[in-house]
Protein backbone atom coordinates (compact mmCIF):
# COMPACT_ATOMS: atom_id res chain seq x y z
CA UNK A 1 0.00 0.00 0.00
CA UNK A 2 2.62 2.31 0.87
CA UNK A 3 4.40 2.33 -2.33
CA UNK A 4 1.24 1.99 -4.34
CA UNK A 5 0.79 5.86 -2.36
CA UNK A 6 4.09 6.96 -2.66
CA UNK A 7 3.67 5.96 -6.61
CA UNK A 8 0.39 7.95 -6.92
CA UNK A 9 2.29 11.43 -5.56
CA UNK A 10 5.17 10.80 -7.15
CA UNK A 11 2.73 10.62 -10.86
CA UNK A 12 0.81 13.15 -8.96
CA UNK A 13 3.89 15.58 -8.88
CA UNK A 14 5.67 14.68 -11.99
CA UNK A 15 2.36 15.88 -13.60
CA UNK A 16 3.03 19.61 -12.25
CA UNK A 17 -0.09 19.45 -9.52
CA UNK A 18 -0.34 19.81 -6.16
CA UNK A 19 -2.45 19.66 -3.02
CA UNK A 20 -3.84 23.61 -2.32
CA UNK A 21 -2.24 25.00 -5.93
CA UNK A 22 -3.10 29.08 -5.22
CA UNK A 23 -4.59 29.85 -8.51
CA UNK A 24 -3.82 33.51 -8.64
CA UNK A 25 -0.70 35.28 -9.91
CA UNK A 26 1.25 37.33 -8.25
CA UNK A 27 -0.80 36.55 -4.90
CA UNK A 28 1.71 38.50 -2.60
CA UNK A 29 2.83 41.70 -5.01
CA UNK A 30 6.62 40.97 -5.19
CA UNK A 31 6.25 42.07 -9.04
CA UNK A 32 6.01 45.49 -7.13
CA UNK A 33 2.77 46.60 -9.04
CA UNK A 34 -1.31 45.93 -9.08
CA UNK A 35 -1.26 45.43 -12.97
CA UNK A 36 -3.24 42.10 -12.64
CA UNK A 37 -5.77 43.60 -10.13
CA UNK A 38 -8.52 46.45 -10.96
CA UNK A 39 -7.89 48.94 -8.60
CA UNK A 40 -10.72 51.43 -8.01
CA UNK A 41 -9.63 54.30 -5.98
CA UNK A 42 -6.30 56.70 -5.79
CA UNK A 43 -3.41 54.57 -6.76
CA UNK A 44 -1.65 57.40 -4.54
CA UNK A 45 -3.00 56.30 -1.45
CA UNK A 46 -3.44 52.27 -2.63
CA UNK A 47 -0.56 50.41 -4.20
CA UNK A 48 1.82 47.84 -3.67
CA UNK A 49 4.65 49.04 -0.86
CA UNK A 50 8.04 47.81 -1.05
CA UNK A 51 8.73 47.44 2.88
CA UNK A 52 9.65 44.01 4.27
CA UNK A 53 8.54 45.31 7.64
CA UNK A 54 5.17 45.79 6.64
CA UNK A 55 4.50 42.50 4.29
CA UNK A 56 3.36 39.22 5.39
CA UNK A 57 5.99 37.38 3.30
CA UNK A 58 8.94 38.57 0.76
CA UNK A 59 9.47 42.21 0.28
CA UNK A 60 6.07 43.98 -0.89
CA UNK A 61 2.33 44.20 0.02
CA UNK A 62 -0.63 45.95 -0.80
CA UNK A 63 -0.61 49.11 1.37
CA UNK A 64 -3.36 51.68 1.69
CA UNK A 65 -3.23 54.84 3.62
CA UNK A 66 -4.42 58.33 3.09
CA UNK A 67 -4.81 61.66 4.75
CA UNK A 68 -8.50 61.81 4.90
CA UNK A 69 -10.84 59.32 4.31
CA UNK A 70 -11.58 57.24 1.50
CA UNK A 71 -12.85 54.23 -0.01
CA UNK A 72 -11.00 51.49 -2.33
CA UNK A 73 -11.26 48.33 -3.90
CA UNK A 74 -9.30 45.86 -5.45
CA UNK A 75 -10.66 43.39 -7.43
CA UNK A 76 -9.97 40.44 -10.65
CA UNK A 77 -12.11 38.28 -12.20
CA UNK A 78 -10.35 34.31 -12.47
CA UNK A 79 -12.23 32.52 -15.31
CA UNK A 80 -11.86 28.67 -16.60
CA UNK A 81 -12.19 27.57 -13.10
CA UNK A 82 -14.03 24.03 -12.70
CA UNK A 83 -17.22 23.94 -10.38
CA UNK A 84 -16.57 23.62 -7.10
CA UNK A 85 -15.67 24.66 -3.38
CA UNK A 86 -12.42 27.35 -3.36
CA UNK A 87 -10.89 29.06 -0.54
CA UNK A 88 -10.46 32.46 -0.56
CA UNK A 89 -7.86 33.92 1.95
CA UNK A 90 -6.10 36.92 2.72
CA UNK A 91 -3.55 38.26 5.37
CA UNK A 92 -4.13 42.03 7.23
CA UNK A 93 -2.73 44.23 9.78
CA UNK A 94 -3.07 47.93 10.10
CA UNK A 95 -3.56 50.51 12.72
CA UNK A 96 -7.49 49.68 13.00
CA UNK A 97 -10.68 52.11 13.33
CA UNK A 98 -11.57 51.60 9.82
CA UNK A 99 -15.14 51.96 9.05
CA UNK A 100 -15.07 48.41 7.39
CA UNK A 101 -12.56 46.04 5.09
CA UNK A 102 -14.39 42.66 3.63
CA UNK A 103 -12.42 40.45 1.69
CA UNK A 104 -15.38 39.15 -0.96
CA UNK A 105 -16.06 36.99 -4.01
CA UNK A 106 -18.79 37.49 -6.38
CA UNK A 107 -20.29 36.57 -9.78
CA UNK A 108 -19.71 32.69 -8.95
CA UNK A 109 -23.11 31.40 -9.58
CA UNK A 110 -24.67 34.44 -12.02
CA UNK A 111 -27.19 34.83 -9.37
CA UNK A 112 -25.33 38.23 -8.00
CA UNK A 113 -24.84 36.60 -4.56
CA UNK A 114 -21.89 38.20 -3.02
CA UNK A 115 -19.58 36.46 0.16
CA UNK A 116 -17.78 38.35 2.11
CA UNK A 117 -16.36 38.62 5.91
CA UNK A 118 -15.13 41.46 7.69
CA UNK A 119 -11.47 42.25 8.50
CA UNK A 120 -10.08 43.57 11.69
CA UNK A 121 -7.11 45.27 12.16
CA UNK A 122 -5.64 45.47 15.38
CA UNK A 123 -2.13 46.88 14.75
CA UNK A 124 0.86 47.17 13.44
CA UNK A 125 2.83 43.39 12.51
CA UNK A 126 -0.19 42.06 14.16
CA UNK A 127 -1.47 39.69 11.00
CA UNK A 128 -4.58 37.58 10.85
CA UNK A 129 -5.63 35.64 8.39
CA UNK A 130 -9.71 35.84 6.80
CA UNK A 131 -11.19 33.38 4.58
CA UNK A 132 -14.40 32.72 2.74
CA UNK A 133 -15.52 29.51 1.09
CA UNK A 134 -16.76 30.22 -2.42
CA UNK A 135 -19.37 27.41 -4.26
CA UNK A 136 -18.13 28.38 -8.13
CA UNK A 137 -21.06 27.16 -10.24
CA UNK A 138 -20.50 29.27 -13.65
CA UNK A 139 -16.91 28.24 -13.88
CA UNK A 140 -15.49 32.23 -12.84
CA UNK A 141 -16.06 34.51 -9.85
CA UNK A 142 -14.60 37.79 -9.21
CA UNK A 143 -12.53 38.21 -6.03
CA UNK A 144 -11.26 41.39 -3.68
CA UNK A 145 -10.95 43.38 -1.24
CA UNK A 146 -12.68 46.64 -0.87
CA UNK A 147 -11.37 49.37 2.42
CA UNK A 148 -13.82 52.14 3.56
CA UNK A 149 -11.51 54.51 5.49
CA UNK A 150 -11.54 57.42 7.94
CA UNK A 151 -8.71 59.86 7.90
CA UNK A 152 -5.29 58.39 8.18
CA UNK A 153 -6.38 54.56 8.80
CA UNK A 154 -3.17 52.55 7.27
CA UNK A 155 -3.13 48.56 6.38
CA UNK A 156 -1.35 46.04 4.61
CA UNK A 157 -2.48 43.33 3.30
CA UNK A 158 -0.42 40.32 1.86
CA UNK A 159 -0.42 36.32 0.42
CA UNK A 160 -3.66 36.40 -1.23
CA UNK A 161 -5.16 32.61 -2.43
CA UNK A 162 -7.44 31.38 -4.31
CA UNK A 163 -7.25 27.52 -3.75
CA UNK A 164 -9.82 24.87 -4.71
CA UNK A 165 -11.14 22.03 -2.02
CA UNK A 166 -13.13 20.14 -4.10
Amino acid sequence: MKKTLTAILTLFFAAGLSFGQNLLNDSSFESGNLSTWNLTGDSADCYAEKNKGNAHSGEWSYHYWKKTAFTASLDKKITGLSNGTYKLSVWSMGGGGENGIKLFARGFDNSGKEISTQIKNTGWKKWKQYSIEIPVQNGEVEIGIFVDANKENWGNLDDIELVKLN
